[in-house]
């Protein structure tokens, strides 16, 4: 009796143990967030780019914007959102624009079309250690998250 009663105890302990600790990471906000895509929305980032040529090193410094400026119906059942870049040398300046780039969510894929060519950005849900690939010129590059 004593033993029905130690497994018994030992089952009810395990399930309690079991359900109550979860493997997967709560989600505290939308993974959207990362790419907030709403009319009026806009993003400013401080951009410092170093590359390098046969010449020597060269580096660029300059702030870029990103407005959310349209929508629109697209074929997959879901909206594609019309993003502006503009871009400044210092605070100072005025805004000068750049060029047009689109994005869309396509199903758990959020897309952005940076002139013609389509990227995959990331893709839903944003988990932790989790991997991609991103295509760079033509060769497949894997990053980890």
């Amino acid at each position: 009796m004593k033993f029905r009663q130690f497994f018994s105890l030992l089952a009810v302990i395990s399930a309690a143990i079991l359900t109550a600790c979860s493997s997967s990471p709560a989600p505290t906000r939308s993974d959207l967030t990362y790419l907030p895509l709403k009319k009026g929305v806009y993003q400013v980032y401080d951009v410092d780019s170093v590359w390098y040529t046969i010449t020597g090193r060269e580096e660029q410094h300059y702030e870029l914007l990103t407005e959310v400026v349209d929508s629109f119906p697209n074929t997959e059942g879901g909206l594609t959102y019309v993003i502006y870049r503009y871009k400044r040398s210092d605070p100072g300046s005025e805004w000068s624009y750049q060029d047009t780039w689109s994005a869309r969510v396509d199903g758990r894929r959020v897309v952005v079309s940076e002139g013609s060519t389509a990227f995959v950005k990331f893709t839903l849900p944003i988990w932790a250690k989790t991997s991609t690939r991103c295509s760079v010129r033509g060769r497949l590059i894997p990053l980890m998250g």
